[in-house]
């Protein structure tokens, strides 16, 4: 019996001077299916590592809210991974760990189409530089999602994020 193999890829990610990368996605790792979220609870268990440019500018960000519930989200940018968090319970950072956040982004005002819903956060604009080396270096960064509404998550519909950056 033959088996057919995709590949999509077999080059890492790229980062191109003058140009937008695109991060993600971003998928929370944890969520609980149901789990009805309150206000500042933690949305998984642990920080997603995700790939970004060493140096550049946030410019934009996109959640894809397959849940439908259109319930404002932050996404914490940090650099280092945090402990792990109790899922629908309160986000407990410690000070060293909120010392390594690089960025908040934060989503409300969502567009809905019925059965699932975006929101966009746009003209960002915040620089950053992590460490020495060429901008175009891709650097693992922690992404870890915050409930600022009370949405209820349906799996397996996770939100999803990307976030457009401009290389230094």
């Amino acid at each position: 019996m033959a088996v057919s193999v995709e590949v999509l890829s077999t080059h890492p990610p790229i980062a191109v001077r003058g140009q937008i990368y695109v991060a993600g996605p971003i998928i929370p790792i944890g969520i609980t299916g149901g789990a009805a979220y309150a206000n500042l609870d933690a949305m998984g268990t642990r920080a997603t590592p995700v790939l970004i440019p060493r140096a550049g500018t946030i410019q934009s960000a996109r959640l894809f809210d397959p849940s439908d519930q259109g319930q404002p989200v932050t996404l914490w940018l940090l650099t280092e991974p945090i402990a792990t968090q109790t899922d629908n319970g309160a986000l407990t950072l410690s000070d060293d760990e909120l010392d390594t956040d690089i960025y908040n982004i934060y989503f409300s005002g969502f567009d809905d189409a019925a059965n699932g819903q975006v929101a966009f956060a746009t003209s960002i604009g915040y620089s950053y530089r992590l460490g020495s080396g060429p901008a175009t270096d891709l650097i693992t960064v922690y992404a870890f999602m915050q409930a600022r509404g009370t949405p209820t998550i349906t799996l397996p519909a996770l939100p999803t994020v990307t976030i457009g950056i401009l290389v230094e």
